[in-house]
């Protein structure tokens, strides 16, 4: 049995293991409602990944590799500390990844505190 959904909101982490990226047949991962400074790169190995819900963190930046992903996947960000430079870069990942991949990439909605 390979873990689908993995759901660790409010729980007051403040960090998510290297590990993460094992867990290939993820497809939604909850981590609102915590400490989280920073995402592992590693979660850009999350290939099924559809859904990931890290708001109200204290994320600073998201991970280049998530704009790597195969799938279309919901990004919601929203209550972080994520700076415009941050968003662009971002931005800017995965319009790189969607000119040079036939992918859709992800999709991904935040707000700027």
């Amino acid at each position: 049995m390979q873990l689908t959904a993995l759901y660790v909101s409010n729980n007051q982490l403040q960090s998510l293991p290297r590990e993460i990226g094992q867990l290939v047949q993820l497809t939604a991962l909850y981590v609102s409602f915590n400490q989280l400074q920073s995402l592992p790169r590693e979660i850009g190995q999350l290939v099924q990944l559809t859904a990931l819900y890290v708001f109200f963190n204290r994320l600073q930046s998201l991970p280049a590799t998530l704009a790597r992903l195969q799938r279309s996947c919901t990004i919601i960000a929203e209550g972080n500390h994520l700076t415009l430079r941050a968003i662009q870069a971002f931005q800017q990942e995965i319009a790189i990844q969607q000119a040079t991949n036939a992918t859709l990439g992800p999709r991904f909605l935040f707000s700027i505190y």
